[in-house]
């Protein structure tokens, strides 16, 4: 933890000498105008490249190798503007403080050095996307535009071409008017950029273009460099019309990603984009293969009930989802543990309650470590309003977990502690 903090004050730390380069290179600019385009965009590119840095110091979950490349990017490109102003003279005009561009000195030198630190800052770039795309599963904590389309937007405007994005990435990102078959279907079916996103995982806010798209050939499962598809960036994003668009034409939802090993629906869950799942949900009930859309319904249910609870009374929670399961008496595993139920996870007599209310009978059932639900949530809560309606639905008082331990120790336990 030290170490990352201690890279992303080094980071931050470089912001002065790159936004005093990017004064520098306007400067130039104003004092010759032999090659105003490259340095133009360069000061452009620049500038971006310092927001950022700004910004990296509020991103949450990025690596400390990640960390160690920007920095060293960043470094090489402090390195490449002291090289720039070495060849410039400046002379002071008004104040001491402020000093302007008098000439330039060794134009062909200067020119390979704008190119050099181009390459530099086009590679930092490229990084720091990178730094924004790999965190973006942090959950509730990540951003309102988690895959930092908005930034490369910009990035496509300034620098067309940029991070290998073809003209039809850019039209898409872009919201280019007219996108129709005709179009796409002249343009490569599923180029890459340098994150692997094809056309289509750039069209998802436009249904237009998606449908554009996928009528030209464009892959509907295609994978990114971290194996996601257009639908879990949508499931991501929280874009409903996406996904179902996307399922309606034949998108997977079993797909993994490769890195994160995640279904779209645990994406989803993990932004608190339950709308977007329950309309999924609705979509599956009408496919033929019913035990299918039940192993759906209760991997929905349990990321609602276990890995992401809210008792806020949202409009959609644990009820909603129990109510699309064939039965509330699945079990199932979590985090090494074999032979849960959805009882063993109750944390409100509300939860208590819709269970039994449902016809929940596996009252007894026993998971791996021995426990049944009224020893578990002794454990975890000790509530008297949530436990004693699971002991009165007939739980086995004589019933030992593992380490031989009754239901009656457990509630001695709870009294002495």
């Amino acid at each position: 933890m030290a170490e990352v903090v201690g890279l992303v004050l080094g980071l931050v730390a470089l912001v002065p000498q790159l936004t005093a380069g990017v004064k520098m290179l306007r400067q130039i600019r104003n004092a010759d105008d032999r090659f105003p385009v490259e340095v133009d965009r360069l000061a452009c590119d620049l500038e971006l490249l310092v927001t950022f840095v700004e910004a990296l110091e509020e991103t949450l979950g990025v690596t400390e190798p990640v960390l160690q490349r920007c920095c060293e990017c960043c470094t090489q490109i402090a390195q490449g503007l002291d090289k720039v102003r070495g060849m410039v003279s400046l002379v002071t005009t008004g104040s001491k403080s402020k000093r302007v561009i008098r000439k330039i000195t060794g134009l062909p030198g200067l020119r390979t050095a704008v190119e050099a630190l181009q390459q530099s800052v086009t590679r930092a770039q490229m990084t720091m996307m990178m730094t924004s795309h790999l965190p973006l599963l942090a959950g509730k904590h990540a951003g309102a535009d988690p895959f930092s389309l908005e930034n490369l937007a910009i990035l496509c405007r300034l620098s067309p071409g940029f991070a290998e994005m073809t003209p039809l990435h850019e039209a898409v990102l872009l919201g280019t008017d007219g996108l129709d078959e005709t179009r796409t279907s002249r343009s490569p079916t599923d180029e890459r950029n340098f994150l692997g996103q094809t056309p289509l995982h750039l069209a998802l806010s436009n249904t237009g273009h998606m449908t554009a798209l996928i009528n030209s050939g464009h892959d509907i499962n295609a994978l990114d460099r971290l194996g996601m598809t257009p639908l879990m960036y949508a499931g991501i994003m929280g874009l409903v019309n996406a996904v179902l668009l996307l399922l309606d034409r034949g998108a997977d939802p079993s797909l993994r990603a490769t890195k994160h090993n995640n279904l779209f629906i645990d994406f989803a869950a993990s932004r608190n984009n339950w709308d977007v799942i329950m309309a999924a949900l609705s979509r599956l009930e009408t496919r033929p293969d019913n035990d299918t859309d039940w192993t759906w319904a209760r991997h929905a249910t349990i990321l609602r009930h276990v890995e992401y609870p809210d008792h806020t009374r949202r409009r959609l929670g644990f009820k909603d989802f129990l109510a699309k399961c064939d039965t509330p008496n699945f079990i199932f595993d979590h985090n090494g543990c074999r032979g849960s139920t959805l009882m063993h996870f109750v944390t409100t007599p509300e939860d208590v309650q819709t269970l039994l209310g449902q016809g929940f009978t596996r009252i007894n059932q026993a998971n791996s470590d021995g426990h049944n639900p009224f020893m578990r949530s002794m454990r975890r809560h000790r509530e008297v309003p949530t436990i004693l309606p699971i002991l009165n639905a007939g739980t086995d008082v004589h019933h030992r977990d593992n380490n031989g331990h009754t239901a009656l120790w457990y509630a001695l336990y709870m009294v002495r502690h």
